[in-house]
């Protein structure tokens, strides 16, 4: 769902364990850093076999993107452990069972240096970096928490890191914007039927449900709604389908579950576009009852 930002690829020589093995990260939260430098600074350090430093990802003033390390392997940018903040569950893990801090972090460098304000461009970058990692490497559960899922490095050393990344690190801000994706990226399910039982009208046309979306919780910002559908009949010919908007056509039709099968369960996700917050449902039993279940699951909105 995330749109990938534009990514450079500068590589490092600086990673695994042991030395350069691929393989290993088993990613707990995104690690914040400042540079104390630039980017070519930081291209060159985290190329420097004698450094023994790199982060995944480094993102400049200007909003460029650099990465060192591949997502399957860890960097070495969070591995000592010093005063660590054992409040922080899966850090108490690694401070008590000896593991490698960088075995379960994913880490972000940024250009510039201790208390120094983010440019605009770079907070941009970072956060729509860190929600393309959220949704694409298996993150959303940071999301729960994010206090113990999007940390500065001075929860891990709080003694020689202290100012990383440092009171220009707008945390408060990257919260509340990450915050906003709890809904979109694991939201409660909303469950519209589950195994309601359909008959077919005496006039044998299908049953047309006209969903509010505002009724089980949604806001009025919301402008597409991820949803599952299933069906089943003991008959041929029945279906279920969701409709962009509230005009049923088969240009608007959303989603429907392929293929019914008679006597089982046929399945169906995706997303379905809102029109004044309201979309279509479809249901038409053939000739014998049917059951149909379905479940929001999530809510996009524009920016």
């Amino acid at each position: 769902m995330a749109v990938k930002p534009n990514i450079t690829w500068i590589g490092s020589q600086n990673f695994g364990y042991p030395d350069q093995a691929h393989g290993g990260l088993n990613p707990q939260a995104i690690v914040y850093h400042i540079a104390q430098g630039s980017m070519t600074g930081l291209d060159a350090w985290f190329n420097n076999p004698n450094s023994f430093a790199s982060t995944h990802f480094a993102v400049g003033k200007s909003g460029v993107i650099h990465q060192y390390v591949a997502l399957e392997d860890p960097a070495w940018g969070n591995g000592l452990m010093n005063k660590p903040d054992t409040s922080i569950p899966w850090l108490a893990d690694c401070h008590s069972n000896g593991i490698n801090p960088n075995l379960r972090t994913i880490s972000i460098e940024h250009e510039g240096f201790t208390g120094q304000t983010w440019t605009e461009a770079q907070y941009k970058s970072s956060r729509a970096l860190a929600t393309w990692l959220i949704d694409t490497y298996n993150l959303r559960h940071t999301l729960a928490k994010l206090d113990h899922g999007h940390i500065g490095h001075y929860r891990i050393d709080s003694v020689n890191r202290a100012s990383c990344p440092g009171t220009g690190w707008p945390r408060s801000r990257l919260f509340q914007d990450l915050g906003r994706l709890e809904d979109v990226y694991v939201p409660g399910n909303r469950t519209i039927y589950q195994s309601k039982t359909f008959y077919a009208p005496s006039s044998g046309a299908a049953h047309k449900i006209l969903v509010d979306v505002r009724n089980f919780g949604y806001p009025t910002a919301a402008t597409a709604i991820d949803i599952m559908i299933g069906c089943r009949s003991r008959g041929d010919g029945s279906y279920v389908a969701a409709y962009d908007g509230t005009v049923e056509s088969t240009n608007t039709m959303a989603l429907y579950p392929t293929a019914p099968l008679r006597n089982e369960w046929s399945f169906a996700r995706g997303r379905v576009q809102l029109k004044s917050s309201r979309f279509l449902i479809r249901v038409r039993p053939k000739g014998h009852p049917m059951e149909v279940t379905a479940t929001m699951k999530g809510y996009y909105t524009l920016e």
